[in-house]
Order: structure tokens, then C-alpha cells, then sequence
């Protein structure tokens, strides 16, 4: 019956259902693709009468930037319009007012109690009191809304705003106090260096004091600009306080630590920084001594970190300083490397840290195992897997303890470890391990997930939220997400969620985002504990876990993609899972955009390859993602002859970096290649995709046989169509 309601209420019978439901269909389709101008034109084709129409039509004019015809919508007759929705129309038409110059009808009584109700209306009233030069009351108006900095609103632009009211009632004194407090406190702004030139010819609120330069370089470090924050430090002061000394070294070595790449220099701050005395101290020594390791000076880190544990011994980086110290000996074959890391794991400090302490008993267990030390090996590994838990320590264990065991031969040892890491977690990267030297051995596999999971179970997780979600959508919801507006919708969602579970439940819940697209709320809203439950075969009761953490959203798409080039769709989701959890509209720091997390020069080249124009933006776009994405996999696939696992290692570190490490390490297993890749973020990027990948694999196949295991050996052999210098 509510399904029934909806559509009654979304268009008028007398166009007759189908045919309406159709029109409103396709406008829907593009107005969740952004294609606005393309809804826009269709949106004429409806009957005038259509519930919602104006608002929808006003929408997608203020999108559009055609601000006073979406005033006119907007701020006009909203009949039909769910109650919930009318206050958000109304606030939009304001806004459109606003930006339509339409200040006038914005300051009228009609709109007084509406601007004042909320932080956006308070600050839009301010601007359009300084548009009509009512400069007094908009001066007032300003540094009221600047002390709420309320996040609606852009405090720079009306701090800006307010300086040109200021110089304009010749109060230059206050403009100049204002201009420096936007320069100062909105570094990151991008026309923040535009601000001091609003007070005129005078170049006073330039020259900013030590302190203010150091403050202001404090912010930009805090909003990411790590670059312009150091350099916002080259200079130090002459005749600088000590205390000054220090802290400017500090934020310049931090900012410069994190803007990467420029390891040595911040090393350098950071070590000058550490010898003034300060509260910082064993923050700078301690990061001097990462810096000097992420710069290839691993020597000098080690003195370093040993310095640190020598004069710091009670900080809290105290034990990972010593655990770094003997790990780098030890990595590079200096002094008694493992015998430091045993002493640290004996020692009170690696008592009372078990997180060093289990990462030290790690590296002295591989050191043992690459030795040929099998028998002291086993025992650091039985003791890890005995005190450790899931798949990560248990697993990975019980994995390693299994591998020694065949290596001194004793293989009735080795199979029972290595079916006990299928218990802890089935299609875990160590459970594909493990699996795969039980297969290699001749010996018998039970299903993946322990038992047979039914074709109708598979179904049930397929077609999850299929059906039916808009039956229980609040009444706002069900139009926005009716009408295409599936972020908006969403964003509701979200205000509703403690409500939604607390009568509906989770599963519902996760429905409900999952018919308005937000596949990355859905996911991350199964993914809340309880822990474990993904080493246990899909049950009535987990369906929807296992379909809000494993979605398949863009199926089109991503069959195209695969089709194209030759990649089955679980490895491509595998890798949008752990890239962006299926948030479409993502950012890394470094910059990798979209699904798949492609950087736009990286997407510039494969485009280019394909003959494909592509604008840095379209990323985002899901389609244009996905097809991109593939065609790196694919390419990635190839050159390292389809062995997944270093394919997908290349799409994390880059290819040039795999290649460099086959070469060094030559012939080998592949499992202790990946345990050995020197960047930790790709030896678990490489664990958990493939980890994901499987579990894709296993709940598309019907049957009891595992999916595709990993190789036991790799090298340099496999590298295809790349010179020794490619």
C-alpha cells in the first residue's frame, strides 16, 4: 500500500502510472548522475500538476546557477511537498535569493523569522545588509555571524566582507585588525593572500610578527598544506628566544616530516629542535630518527633511536624506538640484530608493551625461519599464534608454525597447523595460504566456508534490499530517493539512524541506504562488530552482513570493465573495497580520486592509452572510474603473467617498485616475498584485497570448491614486456 502511496503522490493519474512512473524514472536517473541540464529539459515533459515538480525543477535550477528562477520555485507555492521538506526548499530559495542579488525581497519582512532561524540565514542576511549599504547594522550583522563560525558558512568570505565595511566607514584601524585575523586564522583559504590588499595601498597588515608567521604556519599544517606550512618557516628569525627557536624548528620539521619526501631536512630541524629543552623534546628526537629512516640513512636512525631510548627511556616511544633499532640491525645484518630484539622482548619495557614486544617476536621468528632455524622458529611461532587472536595473529601464526614444520619434514605437524588456520578465518590471506600448500601436498580441502553454502543462500545475498525498502522509507526520503536525489537522501538517513534501528533494526536500516546508493554507509554499518562472523558460512541471520560488506553496486559497469579486459568482477571489487569502501566521491590525501582510487596522472596515462578524453573531475564518476580502474588491473595483471597477488601489490606501490622487488629478492615462496615487502602499507594491502577478492569469489560460486589460491613461488621470471630499466 505504500508503494502504492508514493506513486500516487510523486505524479498525477491522469498521465497514467506506467507512463509517469517511467518519465519520472528517467529524470530520476540523471539527476543521481548529476546530468541536471539533461533532467532539467525532461522535467518539461511532465504534466504541470506533477506533486514535487517545482521543487525538484527549483533544485536543479539553483544547481545550475540560475538563481533567480529557482527563487521564484522555491520560495513559491510548495504544495504537495512532504512537510519535511518544505523548510529545506525554502532555505534553498533564500539562498538563490541571496545569490540572484535579490536582497531586497531577501531583507523583507516576509523572510525575517525564516533568516533567523538558522546559521546560513543569519550570515546571508549580513551579506545582503552590506550589498545595500546598510553598513551599520551590516558590520553588527558580520561580527555576529563570524563569532558563531558556524560550518555552513564561509567565515573567511564575511570576515573579508567585513573589512570592506570597516575601510569603507574609514574605521582602518579595525579593517587592518580584521584583514590580519583572516590572513592568520584562514591560512588555507585560497584567497587568503588576497585579503591584505582589501585595506587599500597600505602594506602594514602584511608584516606579521614571529609569532603570527609561526601561528599561521601551525594552521596550514593542521588543514594539510604541509608544503606551505614549511615554507611559511623557511626564514628564522634572527636573535630568535630559545623557546621560539624551538618551536618553530618543531613545526617546521613536523610539517616538512609530513609533506614526504623531504625526510633529510626534517631530520635535520627535528634534531636541532630536540636539543633545546622544551616539552617536545622527545617528539623531535624521535621523529629526527623515523625521518633519517624514511630518507635511506638507516645507520644514522639507528644511533638515533638509540639515543632516544638512552635519554628518554620513560616516554611512551621508548619501546618502539628499540623495537625499530634492533629491526633495522637486523634487517640490515649489523651487529647481534636479533639478540637486541630478544633482549627488548625479556626486558621489563617489552613486558609491559606486548604490541612491540609481538612485533619483535615476529622479526626474530622469520629471522630463525630464513636461517633454517626450524625448531627455534616453531617456538617463537607457537607462542604467537597461542597468545595472539584472528586472522592477523592467530592466523598468521598457526600459518608460519605449519611452515616450519614441513620445512624440518615433520608434515603430520604441518597439516594440523594449516587446517587450524582455516578455522580461525576461512578465505583469510592466510587461510588461501594454507589451503593452497594442503592442495599442492595432495590433501583433501573441505569447503571454503566449512559446509556447502545453498544456491538460495547465495541468491538471498544477492538480491538483499532489493524489494520492498521503500514500503518503510519516511515519506521525505522515498521522494528525494524517488526523484534521484540519492545524496540528499542519504543525508537524511543519517539524521535518522539511532531511530531507524532502535524500531526497524540495522538490517533495515542497511536496506534503506542501499536503495538510496550509499553502498559506503551501508558497508561501513556492517562491518561494526561482532568480530568473527565472516570465518562462518553465510546464515539466515548474516545475510545482510554479508551483503552490505560485500555489495555489488555498478554491476553494469563493472561487467563492461571485466569483459573488456579480461578481469572477473571479484578481483575489481576486491580492490574497490579496500580503496574506498564504495564511496564514489572520495579523496586520499595523496590525491587518488574515486572508486578505485586513481591518481589523475596515473588515469591521464591509461585514458591516453585507451584514446579516452578525461577530465580530473570525472573520476568521480563512477563508470569513468571503474573503466579506468580496470584497464590499470588489467595491464598490472599481465605484466606480472596473472599472478594476483603481485599485481595487486603493484596497484598499491606502483609497478616500477614490484619489479625492483623480484629482482632483489630472485626465485622464491611467494608467501615470504609478501611477508618481506619492505613497505607495510602493501603487505597488508596485498593480505586484505586478496583476503576480500576470495570471499567475493566464494559467494558468487555455487559449489564447495575453493576459489582461485595463490602460487607458492614467484620471481623475477614472471615480470612481462618491461626492459630491466622499464
Amino acid at each position: 500500500m505504500r508503494r502504492a502511496r508514493a506513486m500516487v503522490f510523486l505524479v498525477t493519474l491522469s498521465l497514467g502510472v506506467p507512463q509517469a512512473r517511467a518519465q519520472v524514472d528517467t529524470i530520476a536517473a540523471l539527476i543521481s548522475r548529476h546530468f541536471d541540464s539533461e533532467a532539467l529539459a525532461e522535467l518539461g515533459a511532465l504534466d504541470a500538476s506533477t506533486l514535487g515538480l517545482t521543487y525538484v525543477r527549483g533544485v536543479l535550477l539553483f544547481r545550475l546557477g540560475a538563481y533567480s528562477d529557482a527563487a521564484d520555485d522555491l520560495c513559491g507555492d510548495l504544495g504537495g511537498l512532504p512537510d519535511a521538506l518544505r523548510s529545506h526548499a525554502r532555505r534553498v530559495g533564500l539562498q538563490a535569493l541571496a545569490r540572484a542579488d535579490r536582497c531586497g525581497e531577501l531583507l523583507s519582512p516576509v523572510y525575517v523569522r525564516e533568516l533567523q532561524s538558522w546559521p546560513l540565514g543569519r550570515a546571508l542576511r549580513a551579506e545582503c545588509l552590506s550589498f545595500l549599504a546598510r553598513r551599520p547594522e551590516a558590520i553588527t550583522a558580520l561580527r555576529s555571524a563570524i563569532v558563531e563560525d558556524h560550518s555552513s558558512v564561509d567565515t573567511f568570505a564575511l570576515r573579508a566582507l567585513l573589512v570592506r565595511m570597516l575601510f569603507r566607514t574609514d574605521d582602518v584601524a579595525a579593517a587592518r585588525h580584521e584583514a590580519r585575523e583572516a590572513y592568520l586564522l584562514h591560512p588555507q583559504h585560497p584567497e587568503a593572500e588576497q585579503v591584505l590588499s582589501l585595506i587599500g595601498d597600505s602594506n602594514e597588515a602584511v608584516i606579521l610578527t614571529p609569532e603570527e608567521r609561526l601561528r599561521r604556519a601551525i594552521r596550514l599544517d593542521a588543514a594539510d598544506e604541509h608544503t606551505a606550512a614549511a615554507a611559511a618557516l623557511v626564514t628564522l628569525p634572527d636573535g630568535a628566544a630559545l623557546d621560539l627557536r624551538r618551536r618553530w624548528l618543531h613545526a617546521r620539521g613536523m610539517a616538512l616530516f609530513r609533506a614526504r619526501g623531504r625526510y633529510a631536512e626534517a631530520a635535520e630541524d627535528l634534531r636541532r629542535a630536540a636539543g633545546i629543552a622544551g616539552p617536545t623534546n622527545a617528539e623531535d628526537a624521535f621523529h629526527a630518527a623515523r625521518a633519517l629512516s624514511r630518507a635511506d640513512r638507516d645507520l644514522e636512525a639507528i644511533r638515533g633511536y638509540r639515543g632516544f631510548v638512552a635519554r628518554h627511556g620513560a616516554s611512551r616511544r621508548a619501546p618502539e624506538a628499540e623495537f625499530l633499532a634492533g629491526w633495522l640491525e637486523l634487517r640490515h645484518g649489523l651487529g647481534d640484530g636479533e639478540g637486541a630484539l630478544r633482549n627488548f622482548i625479556r626486558s621489563r619495557r617489552g613486558r609491559a608493551n606486548p604490541r612491540w614486544s609481538r612485533k619483535a617476536r615476529w622479526q626474530v621468528a622469520m629471522a630463525a625461519f630464513d636461517a633454517g632455524r626450524y625448531r627455534v622458529a616453531a617456538g617463537d611461532f607457537q607462542g604467537l599464534a597461542e597468545t595472539g587472536e584472528g586472522a592477523m595473529e592467530a592466523g598468521r601464526a598457526w600459518y608460519w608454525f605449519g611452515r616450519t614444520r614441513a620445512a624440518a619434514g615433520q608434515l603430520r605437524d604441518a597439516e594440523r597447523a594449516w587446517r587450524r588456520v582455516l578455522r580461525v578465518e576461512r578465505l583469510h590471506w592466510y587461510a588461501l595460504l594454507a589451503a593452497s600448500r594442503l592442495r599442492s601436498a595432495g590433501l583433501m580441502l573441505s569447503a571454503p566456508f566449512g559446509e556447502v553454502v545453498s544456491a538460495e543462500r547465495l541468491r538471498e545475498i544477492g538480491a538483499f534490499g532489493a524489494e520492498g525498502v521503500a514500503d518503510s522509507l519516511p515519506e521525505e526520503i522515498e521522494f528525494l530517493r524517488a526523484w534521484g536525489f540519492h545524496r540528499e537522501a542519504a543525508a537524511r538517513l543519517r539524521r535518522h539512524e539511532a531511530s531507524w534501528v532502535a524500531s526497524a533494526g540495522r538490517p533495515a536500516l542497511v536496506a534503506a541506504y542501499w536503495s538510496v546508493g550509499a553502498f559506503h554507509r551501508a558497508f561501513r554499518l556492517g562491518i561494526r562488530p561482532p568480530r568473527g562472523w565472516m570465518g562462518d558460512a553465510p546464515r539466515m541471520d548474516t545475510v545482510w552482513r554479508w551483503s552490505s560488506t560485500h555489495p555489488r553496486p555498478w554491476p553494469i559497469a563493472i561487467a563492461h570493465a571485466g569483459m573488456r579486459f579480461g578481469i572477473g568482477s571479484a578481483y575489481l571489487y576486491g580492490i574497490m573495497r579496500q580503496e574506498s569502501a564504495f564511496a564514489p566521491h572520495v579523496q586520499s590525501y595523496a590525491g587518488a580520486r574515486g572508486l578505485l582510487q586513481l591518481m589523475p596522472e596515473t588515469a591521464r596515462r591509461v585514458a591516453g592509452e585507451l584514446a579516452i578524453p578525461i577530465a580530473e573531475d570525472e573520476l568521480f564518476i563512477p563508470e569513468q572510474n571503474i573503466l579506468l580502474g580496470a584497464a590499470l588491473s588489467g595491464q598490472l595483471l599481465r605484466e606480472f603473467s596473472g599472478v594476483e597477488a603481485l599485481a595487486i601489490g603493484a596497484y598499491n606501490a606502483g609497478a616500477h617498485r614490484m619489479r625492483r622487488w623480484l629482482r632483489e629478492r630472485g626465485a622464491g615462496d611467494l608467501d615470504r616475498f609478501v611477508e618481506a615487502i619492505p613497505i607495510g602499507q602493501t603487505r597488508n594491502y596485498i593480505r586484505r584485497v586478496s583476503s576480500h577478492q576470495a570471499r567475493y569469489r566464494a559467494l558468487e560460486e555455487i559449489g564447495d570448491g575453493w576459489p582461485a589460491l595463490p602460487p607458492l613461488r614467484v620471481g623475477p621470471a614472471l615480470i612481462q614486456g618491461v626492459g630491466e630499466d622499464g
